[in-house]
């Protein structure tokens, strides 16, 4: 169950089992509603619930800076009882008191309008204050699409909120001039299956990693791509040939620059070489057929390297 529903991951079925539980979200949601009484605590909570489940590190003084709210320093907003209930205030630490908690409350607890137009305010009142180091670091992890799917969960159904959320913010500074917003855009529009937009945002990607000044490792935006060739081209939104985009896509993802001998989200987008196979492959001609297959023991001759590797992660996966 752990390993087929929840992503092996042990977080998620701790929260399949509270998800049963209508007494404790019943409890949670009157608690999260007497918060809303008092809108600066409540905004204050969803911004400690974001930055929990994405790995944050606030204080209360960074959260008073953060957000301008003189009035979060003070005995109201430290002894406020169901505030209480959830995060622990010691001295200037902010500990919610369960990560596990943050994720249901975030998931099940609150409604899609306040998630998604929480975090448009909260990215637009931080992106306000880019200069602070610290603040444009949660600013990059505030676009990344991994850690979008944190928060716009399958329960709410994540590309919808995922892209609302990114097309709120796309005409900011920051984003605008991003080259790694723009692939999370791609990455965003490619899951939902939308290629023709996805196809405009990794060439903005691309046209911003070129003009940058410092040598930009378009190793992401790379892989992704790749994925974007071949996915496009099964689904036939591409027209170009077939053997020629697969070399094409394949040539993207066999590269391993030095310093990157440990990163194996090639191999994942590789799993795209067998529906590739299956629909194409019998159209090739004998020559395009060799080729296929040399890309493909390529392909394999790198997973060995990556697997005798002691330091590789992800191990199991890739031999999948």
């Amino acid at each position: 169950y752990i390993i087929n529903k929840c992503n092996r991951r042990l977080s998620q079925f701790i929260l399949n089992l509270i998800k049963g539980n209508s007494d404790l979200k019943d409890r949670y949601a009157q608690v999260v509603q007497a918060i809303k009484s008092k809108q600066e605590h409540y905004r204050a909570l969803l911004y400690i619930i974001i930055n929990e489940v994405l790995g944050f590190k606030l204080t209360i003084t960074d959260i008073i800076t953060d957000l301008d709210y003189d009035a979060l320093n003070s005995f109201e907003f430290n002894r406020n009882p169901y505030l209480k209930e959830l995060i622990d205030f010691d001295e200037n630490r902010i500990v919610f008191r369960s990560s596990i908690f943050a994720s249901y409350i975030l998931r099940e607890v609150l409604s899609d309008d306040d998630v998604k137009d929480a975090m448009v305010e909260l990215f637009k009142t931080l992106h306000e204050k880019r200069g602070n180091k610290r603040i444009r670091n949660q600013l990059k992890y505030m676009t990344k699409h991994s850690s979008l799917m944190k928060i716009f969960t399958e329960y709410r159904h994540e590309s919808k909120g995922i892209l609302y959320y990114l097309r709120q913010i796309v005409d900011l500074e920051y984003c605008k001039s991003s080259p790694l917003f723009w692939l999370q855009y791609a990455i965003a529009r490619l899951f939902d299956h939308d290629f023709a937009n996805a196809e405009t945002c990794f060439n903005n990607a691309y046209a911003l990693a070129s003009a940058t000044q410092n040598r930009y490792d378009t190793y992401q935006i790379d892989n992704h791509h790749a994925r974007f060739l071949l996915e496009a081209r099964i689904s036939e939104f591409l027209q170009d040939n077939p053997c020629e985009l697969f070399v094409n896509a394949h040539n993207k993802l066999i590269v391993t620059r030095k310093g990157e001998e440990q990163r194996w989200y090639s191999f994942k987008v590789a799993e795209n070489y067998i529906p590739y196979y299956n629909k194409f492959y019998d159209t090739f001609s004998p020559v395009e057929k060799l080729n296929f297959k040399k890309c493909c023991l390529e392909m394999i001759n790198k997973m060995e390297i990556f697997l005798k590797n002691d330091g590789s992660p992800e191990k199991d996966r890739v031999r999948k």
